[in-house]
């Protein structure tokens, strides 16, 4: 059975194999699902693999005008 994600400000359903899997910087295992367009400034995130934290920045590949 597929996990259907939800986008709670539009109430669209979100396709899981359009995500980019954002690294780890430390051990390099899979750690945040993005899509093309995100943007996050300083987003603190832990790893389930290694534990550590880490300060996440992502520009965006593609810019949404």
């Amino acid at each position: 059975m597929q996990k259907v994600l939800y986008n709670t400000t539009r109430g669209d359903i979100l396709n899981p194999s359009k995500f980019i899997w954002y690294p780890c910087p430390k051990c390099g295992s899979h750690l945040l699902a993005i899509n093309k367009d995100t943007e996050v400034k300083n987003l603190p995130c832990k790893c389930k693999h290694c534990k550590r934290e880490s300060l996440i920045t992502i520009v965006p590949m593609i810019r949404a005008d």
